[in-house]
């Protein structure tokens, strides 16, 4: 893979780190933003030049072109849009916390294993005092 596509789910304010960490990237693509927000995803696609903006996760997901999903929604959507990433053979960064319990978490762990995916969590701020 020369160049990874990335699509960023929810355009909260945390998103917008990530969207100016990957625009700065090289090998990255910003491929897709996704929120139920119209605006938000016009902005989104204009200011980062974004390929394509959706307000239909699952229409998202089923884009080819994706390589991984970013997902920064609310923390109660974070399990079912990191699985539903995961089974679409999606690699996967999930924003703090990974899900609601333990039990969620080690079921996307065990899923990303079974579709040799990377799951990993968004942690900042993992060196701050």
């Amino acid at each position: 893979m020369s160049e990874l596509n990335v699509s960023v789910v929810g355009l909260g304010s945390i998103a917008e780190y990530h969207l100016r960490s990957f625009a700065k990237l090289p090998g990255v693509n910003l491929h897709a933003v996704m929120s139920r927000n119209q605006k938000s995803v016009d902005r989104a696609v204009s200011e980062y030049h974004v390929d394509k903006g959706f307000q239909d996760y699952n229409e998202m997901l089923s884009d080819p072109k994706t390589d991984a999903v970013v997902v920064c929604s609310p923390s109660a959507l974070h399990f079912e849009m990191a699985r539903s990433a995961l089974k679409a053979g999606k690699h996967v960064l999930v924003e703090k916390p990974l899900a609601s319990n333990l039990k969620e978490a080690r079921r996307l762990c065990r899923l990303a294993d079974q579709c040799s995916r990377t799951l990993m969590v968004a942690m900042t701020a993992r060196f701050t005092p």
